[in-house]
């Protein structure tokens, strides 16, 4: 496995660093944290100008026709600058479209996507916050030649962003996996306040009416969409937590060395270096543990126990790394001028978020038959 990045990739790397160092500051990252848009559509439509809404799909859908591993790089770099945006949920739900939609889907969603017209996000925890099969209580039950949808969904992203969003229910056949529209009648939605400040929501399904074009992949077979949906966003929020993990220790290296006390920089203190040396190991094992799941997903190889190594390992390691860079910042960490703040606390909610560590570990045990 070569883990060196080809030419095209240093390009999008580089370029989406440098666009993004410009356009998303962390004043904007507070911003949208009071914005009740969430995003700003001035950046989304420039992101759409650069390609990126449209970079895993195929050319003839109006994309990019990269690979998975560069959309890993790319929220790689989303991630060092905490991007407020819809951009892994909408991603996800191309990913699902492109393998599983039908060619009338395809059309009609993917070019918008990429455009920027269209933002997709999914409902698929339920109250009881299981993400396996048997958790799925919510209910599509035949009416005509349609669907009508009771039930209820948390923890939905961008929800107030979104056009149009992804949902399982269970049919007579199994789960399932509708696209519905944000603005169907039978469905309300409240807004959940979170420690992150990000924009989650609980959705109520109270008789929404979802027609047979509606149905992503085949009726009853919607687990297996599902599946890779849990596959693709865990790795996606690796990648975003691994830029964002190494922002912290490069912030919390610069303040070390420019903070004095005793007469020299607290950074050449054993006690302060070697916790800073422990960040930046944890940092560089969340990138590659990332990348080496990202390329079997771009590969097309069973990639179970590296998504779920790379989120447990990750998870922890992101949310250890800003703990430590609040005791290195000491009380001016906590402080809401201070950015270190914002990444601790996407740490803690980026943590749990499809899947904690011990889920991942629990499967990984049973990866490993114990």
């Amino acid at each position: 496995m070569d883990f060196s990045l080809t030419e095209e990739q240093k390009m999008l790397q580089g370029g989406a660093r440098e666009f993004l160092e410009k356009e998303c500051p962390s004043a904007l990252v507070r911003e949208m944290e009071e914005a009740e848009l969430g995003y700003s559509p001035e950046l989304w439509q420039k992101m759409a100008g650069l390609g990126w809404l449209g970079l895993p799909f195929a050319r003839e859908y109006g994309g990019e026709d990269w690979k998975f591993l560069d959309l890993v790089l790319l929220v790689e770099e989303m991630g060092a600058v905490l991007l407020p945006a819809p951009f892994i949920p909408t991603m996800l739900g191309g990913l699902a479209i492109v393998n599983f939609g039908s060619e009338d889907q395809k059309r009609t969603f993917l070019p918008a996507i990429a455009k920027g017209e269209l933002i997709i996000t999914q409902a698929l925890y339920e109250s009881n916050l299981k993400l396996d099969e048997d958790s799925v209580a919510s209910r599509a039950k035949p009416s005509g030649n349609a669907f009508l949808l009771k039930g209820s969904k948390t923890f939905v992203p961008d929800f107030q962003a979104a056009d149009k969003f992804l949902v399982s229910a269970r049919t007579n056949k199994g789960v399932s996996v509708f696209i519905l529209d944000i603005k169907s009648s039978g469905l309300r939605a409240e807004p959940l306040t979170t420690l992150a400040s990000d924009k989650q929501w609980d959705v109520f399904l109270d008789g929404a009416r979802a027609t047979p074009e509606a149905l992503l992949g085949e009726d009853g077979r919607g687990w297996t969409v599902v599946s890779r949906l849990l596959e693709w966003g865990a790795c996606l929020l690796c990648a975003y937590m691994a830029g964002a993990g190494q922002r912290v220790v490069d912030m919390t290296t610069d303040y070390g060395k420019q903070r004095i006390q005793f007469g020299r920089p607290i950074a050449t203190f054993q006690a302060t270096s070697h916790r800073l040396v422990d960040m930046l190991l944890a940092a560089e094992g969340a990138k590659f543990i990332t990348y080496q799941a990202a390329w079997k997903l771009s590969q097309g190889l069973p990639a179970g126990f590296e998504v779920a190594a790379a989120k447990a390992f990750t998870g922890k390691s992101f949310h250890k790394i800003t703990e430590d860079a609040l005791r290195i910042y000491g009380a001016l960490g906590s402080a809401q001028e201070c950015d270190i703040q914002l990444y601790y606390r996407r740490a803690t909610a980026l943590e749990l978020y499809l899947g904690d560590p011990h889920l991942h570990q629990e499967k990984i045990a049973q990866l490993m038959g114990i």
